[in-house]
């Protein structure tokens, strides 16, 4: 869904590859109770699949900085 802009992204694998149920100690330290789990500066969460302009939002980004997606928009779209 974010394409290119997921280098912007930081990311932390949790699962634990082979291990359905498993999950890696940092991710068990920092409290992780679902996939994926979005973490802000100010410390708040938000769970589950996300709009990037709603990520956009609460990381406090300009709406000139995030393009609204959907699930059905082509990865081939051009702007």
């Amino acid at each position: 869904m974010f394409g290119n802009s997921m280098k912007y992204v930081e990311y932390v694998e949790c699962a634990i590859p082979g291990n359905q149920r498993g999950m890696t100690k940092v991710c068990e330290d920092a409290k992780i109770e679902s996939f994926p789990t979005w973490v802000f500066a100010d410390g708040t969460r938000l769970t589950g699949e996300q709009l990037p302009t709603t990520l956009g939002d609460k990381a406090g980004c300009s709406k000139d900085d995030v393009r609204p997606t959907s699930p059905e928009a082509s990865t081939t779209a051009t702007p």
